[in-house]
């Protein structure tokens, strides 16, 4: 069965500052043209984006493609959570994530003729539990420290900045106001302790926009990608940002990497630990990988 056989977008009006319900009309009107009986639903929120994706595979779509950034995915992944419908993506937000680590491309029109030819393959999720036991999904990046509250600041005081420079500017903003966390990582077993600015727990090579964080990452290998970066000074974190936007290869001696299947994460003081650019809960939080857990609409 083709997924866009009977297919239902679920659109994220308020995704970059309306950008995506504008292109709703543009989709469908490809999508007709094409023949594909696509069905549109603009939800009024996040938690009805939930909703409606939960309600997706008793309603017998055969796929679900979200319409908006990462903060739309991660909604639509965390209400398909134990179904087996396939997830597609139009790139309509101000990360984009999810989208560029499938390969998708970047315009919303060429990414809706990509998936007319797409293949149904899967990849691994990450879940996180915090001290409450309260789990959830993400698809893509995410962490603590300096890098979740830029994620917090991206999302409101710098919203409107578009694309990886809303991040940047968030990142520069978080680190005026940071203070070190002292941390504690047990990665498989493993117990590490050290002082540190982020800690970055990724399934995709980046997060805010095309920050590449964890370059080296796979989506389907079945692993997570740790990234600990020790207290910086002003300068480095600006060379540090430059040289993550254009290839992640940071080889200094304040980042350290871990592949690990699972971790727990606990630091000095409760911090944010943010996922898909959205706050997921405080630490402490345990997060293990789920290999192939979602089907997902891929290029050929």
């Amino acid at each position: 069965m083709n997924p866009l056989d009977h297919v239902l977008v679920l659109v994220n009006p308020s995704a970059a500052h309306g950008r995506a319900a504008s292109l709703r009309d543009a989709v469908s009107s490809y999508w007709r043209q094409q023949g594909i009986p696509a069905e549109f639903l603009t939800a009024g929120s996040r938690d009805e984006i939930r909703q409606r994706a939960r309600a997706v595979a008793e309603a017998g779509y055969s796929g679900v493609i979200s319409l908006g950034g990462d903060g739309t995915v991660h909604e639509v992944i965390n209400g398909l959570a134990g179904t087996d419908v396939p997830v597609g993506v139009l790139p309509a937000g101000g990360g984009n994530d999810l989208a560029r680590a499938l390969g998708m491309p970047g315009d919303v029109l060429e990414a809706a003729h990509a998936l007319l030819s797409a293949r149904v393959k899967r990849i691994d999720l990450l879940r996180l539990t915090d001290a409450g036991g309260r789990a959830c999904l993400y698809a893509g990046a995410g962490g603590a420290g300096i890098d979740a509250q830029a994620a917090l600041l991206a999302n409101s005081r710098f919203r409107r900045i578009p694309g990886a420079a809303r991040y940047v500017a968030a990142a520069i903003a978080a680190f005026l106001e940071a203070h070190p966390l002292q941390v504690t990582v047990t990665a498989d077993g493993a117990t590490r302790v050290f002082a540190a600015h982020l800690v970055a727990v990724a399934n995709t090579p980046s997060y805010g926009g095309g920050i590449l964080i964890a370059p080296e990452a796979r989506i389907d290998d079945g692993w997570l990608d740790l990234a600990m970066v020790a207290p910086l000074r002003w300068g480095q974190l600006l060379d540090g940002l430059l040289l993550a936007l254009r290839s992640g290869d940071i080889r200094w001696p304040e980042m350290q990497r871990i592949r690990a299947r699972r971790l727990r994460l606990e630091t000095d003081r409760p911090v944010m630990f943010h996922g898909d650019g959205e706050v997921l809960g405080q630490t402490p939080v345990e997060i293990e990988v789920l290999p192939g857990a979602l089907k997902v609409l891929a290029p050929q």
